[in-house]
């Protein structure tokens, strides 16, 4: 059996006042967090998960088609029935 490390984490948005003391952001914070995990624990799987505060600009910020009665590998996977058009509110560098 293989370890698994489960990473929970919060980014803070871009420009946030929490980066005022610091030099990095939090995207370089969190890569050099997991390339330590990695060099420590070579052989173990690592799931990141938490809010990462993602630029989706229009793209969909949810999982279409989600369905509790959905088992992962069948080929006819229901449609939902809404499709809401997403637009943050910053734009993408």
């Amino acid at each position: 059996m293989q370890d698994v490390i489960l990473y929970f984490t919060y980014i803070a948005p871009e420009r946030s006042p929490i980066y005022e003391d610091i030099t990095t952001n939090g995207i370089a914070s969190l890569q050099d967090k997991l390339l330590g995990i990695v060099s420590d624990f070579p052989s173990a799987h690592l799931v990141v998960a938490g809010d990462l505060n993602a630029r989706i600009s229009d793209k969909l910020d949810y999982i279409p088609n989600d369905d509790v009665n959905y088992i992962f590998g069948e080929t006819a996977y229901p449609s939902d029935t809404f499709c809401t058009p997403r637009r943050t509110l910053k734009t993408l560098r």
